[in-house]
């Protein structure tokens, strides 16, 4: 019988739509901590969540054919060290799309809005009805940039020009002309992209290209009063620079549902600064998207078994993968 080693936390919800998706043969043990990594040493598969999985933990899983990872960021996996024991690692790509594009949309109208100061007002019996006019926008009209044209950029293309913004983009991958149109998305190289635009949003995945990718010289190449939003990795940003631009005024606010360290230190400028709209990484977080994210992951896992090919969008770490590869894909 087949191992798997459900590696967590997980909900109940979550590991109930795991195991109502699993057909029988095989043998799932629930391993919550690192503390209990123990127990992986004789597993076929893992199932991955927050915790992390290094080069260690990977050699120390002799009977490892595949890691899945649930949603969609794999830094915590050393998709190095997988790969050199023709391991593949499998994500989530494409689950979470909408969930995570209508939260990148509401952090922008909520900072334009300036959503959270008007209610904290309004909570204290303040009526502010005139206090932030001077300072409250609408997304028709504004340029918006997006880094990372992949599913979740895509879709928030789609969402803002509904709403009548221009929207820039820069990827590292160019997508066709026909793309392009179809999306009405114009590229910039990401030097030239940051000073037009009036708010950049962040839909890369985390690399060593891509940490700290929104610095000190960044920030201070963007309009004065822009906004920032940041519903990908945390890393992508450098913190102490953001607080920096937040406090001086280079940037007029930020919408941040990740952050560097998760979660954050309680004195952190960033959960206390009223031009900052932050909530605890639940992008992804909507009623019914957690067990659809379980399900993919046992999809997977039950594909690898019975030759079937998984989408390429989803290998991480294909091309690294020896010849002949150990998984089928399409």
């Amino acid at each position: 019988m087949l191992k798997i080693g459900l590696t967590g936390p997980y909900s109940p919800n979550m590991k109930a739509a795991f195991y109502d998706a699993l057909p029988d043969g095989f043998d799932v043990v629930e391993i919550p901590t690192v503390e209990d990594y123990g127990a992986l040493e004789d597993v076929d598969f893992v199932v991955l969540r927050t915790l992390k999985f290094d080069n260690a933990t990977i050699n120390r899983c002799k009977q490892l054919k595949m890691i899945q990872k649930y949603a969609v960021g794999y830094e915590t996996i050393d998709i190095g060290a997988a790969a050199a024991r023709n391991i593949p690692v499998v994500n989530c790509t494409g689950v979470n799309t909408v969930s995570v594009a209508e939260m990148a949309v509401l952090q922008m109208l909520a900072v334009l809005r300036n959503l959270l100061p008007l209610n904290r007002r309004l909570c204290a019996h303040q009526w502010a009805k005139d206090e932030f006019v001077q300072c409250s926008y609408t997304l028709k009209g504004k340029t918006v940039g997006i880094i990372g044209l992949g599913s979740i950029g895509r879709h928030v293309a789609q969402l803002l020009r509904a709403f009548g913004a221009t929207v820039l983009y820069y990827d590292m991958f160019r997508q066709s002309e026909q793309t392009e149109q179809e999306l009405g998305v114009t590229f910039f190289p990401f030097e030239e992209l940051l000073p037009r635009v009036d708010l950049l949003t962040l839909h890369a995945p985390s690399t060593p290209e891509t940490i700290n990718l929104i610095d000190r010289e960044a920030l201070s190449k963007m309009k004065r009063g822009a906004i920032l939003i940041n519903t990908a990795r945390g890393n992508l940003v450098n913190e102490e620079a953001l607080i920096e631009a937040l406090q001086s005024g280079q940037l007029g606010g930020a919408g941040l549902d990740v952050f560097s360290s998760e979660p954050p230190a309680a004195d952190s400028p960033l959960l206390h600064l009223e031009n900052v709209v932050a909530t605890p990484h639940v992008g992804g977080s909507t009623a019914g998207n957690d067990s659809n994210m379980m399900r993919q992951c046992a999809g997977n896992i039950v594909k690898f078994c019975e030759r079937k090919p998984i989408l390429k969008r989803n290998i991480v770490n294909l091309s690294m993968l020896s010849d002949p590869l150990p998984i089928e894909y399409q």
